[in-house]
């Protein structure tokens, strides 16, 4: 196998595509990264759009980075494309990876369709949006990519019966991960304030107004609680103007994007962690929350149900019901041996699941499959 057999796995060669790579943050980003340092015999090479004040070729980690020139966005998967096309003419890849059925998968579908290149192609879905609601457009690209895949992956159950409604039968479902050893050492601070953790993007999808407004009824049962918020995104402004006129302005702390690395000494800090999303992948940060010990409320949308079990690994809610947000939040909160009892059977469904480590020989075994070793 390619994760156990060094000298057999340096004959791999993997060309991922993602339209987004490190120094940006997201699931596709930290799965590539995490999986490429879990499997040292395997040569990766990641293909993907321009950062501002990045170099166009860079190591990071475990893999090369190959980014190509900017240009309008829509035309980014013949861009992505035509560099794969040249890479591919200069090395040999036993296969190409695309991260997201959207830009790097369209590239991946211009590679097998247009440029007629035989090595396997994987599309990874990991997106996050209601993709039932999305234009018919879109839709109609989603299917054409998909299907031209050799193997698709999905990172939840939600997204895999998603691909297999598309017509495509050979779906694997392997998750996102966590770095569980690195959550879990974080000493656990003990504050005077109770306090509420949300971690997202300040996008709509997200529901952080929801948040606050459940934040402000949490403050009529426990009136010390304090509520951190870490992302930032379009809706900051008229998040923290919701705050204002819900009187709570002065208990909530927005702090705006914080490096991955200090995740950890957050999440030690909360006391519960709250993000009733309206639609979800998976959710890394549910698994990170879990793995550090923190009570989850969520919502049971997408891919969250697959973690989050209602008082067994965590507390669900309705994400459009106010009281039913803050009300699942005070139990986290107040009852002790709830928390207790759902923190210690998430920490072990993470830990034996969900560790990158264990993500990173699932997807060996993808390879080793597809290509036949």
């Amino acid at each position: 196998m390619i994760g156990d057999t060094g000298q057999m796995a340096m004959r791999r060669r993997i060309l991922i595509l993602s339209t987004a790579y490190l120094p940006l943050i997201g699931g596709s980003e930290l799965a590539v990264h995490h999986i490429a340092r879990h499997l040292p015999g395997v040569s990766f090479d990641v293909l993907t759009g321009p950062v501002p004040g990045s170099p166009s070729v860079e190591r990071i980690g475990a893999v090369t980075v190959h980014r190509v020139g900017n240009g309008p966005r829509l035309l980014l998967p013949v861009r992505l494309a035509w560099r794969a096309w040249r890479l591919m003419r200069r090395a040999s890849y036993d296969a190409v990876h695309a991260y997201q059925a959207s830009h790097a998968a369209g590239a991946g579908w211009l590679l097998k369709t247009i440029a007629r290149v035989r090595v396997p192609l994987i599309v990874t879905l990991q997106e996050g949006k209601e993709l039932s609601r999305q234009s018919w457009f879109i839709r109609f690209s989603r299917r054409l990519m998909l299907r031209r895949a050799d193997r698709v992956t999905a990172i939840s159950a939600h997204l895999a019966a998603y691909a297999h409604q598309l017509g495509c039968r050979q779906v694997e479902l392997i998750p996102n991960g966590v770095d569980v050893a690195a959550l879990s050492a974080e000493v656990r601070v003990r504050n005077p304030d109770p306090t509420m953790l949300s971690v997202s993007r300040l996008v709509p999808k997200n529901n952080l107004e929801g948040v606050i407004r459940a934040f402000a009824r949490v403050r009529d049962t426990v009136p010390q609680a304090r509520l951190l918020v870490v992302g930032d995104g379009p809706l900051r402004a008229s998040l923290e103007a919701v705050s204002v006129s819900l009187g709570v302005r002065d208990a909530v702390n927005f702090m705006g994007t914080v490096s991955h690395d200090r995740l950890p000494v957050l999440y030690a800090m909360a006391d519960v962690f709250v993000r009733p999303s309206l639609s979800e992948g998976l959710g890394s940060v549910f698994l990170e929350a879990m793995a550090a010990r923190v009570p989850v409320v969520a919502s049971p949308v997408g891919g969250i149900p697959d973690v989050v079990r209602h008082e067994e690994t965590g507390l669900l809610c309705d994400p459009r019901d106010i009281h039913d947000i803050a009300r699942q939040t005070i139990r986290a909160m107040t009852d002790a041996p709830l928390r207790e009892r759902i923190t210690s059977t998430a920490y072990t469904l993470v830990h034996e699941h969900y560790d990158w480590a264990v993500i990173a020989r699932r997807m060996a075994s993808v390879y080793d499959a597809l290509l036949r070793v």
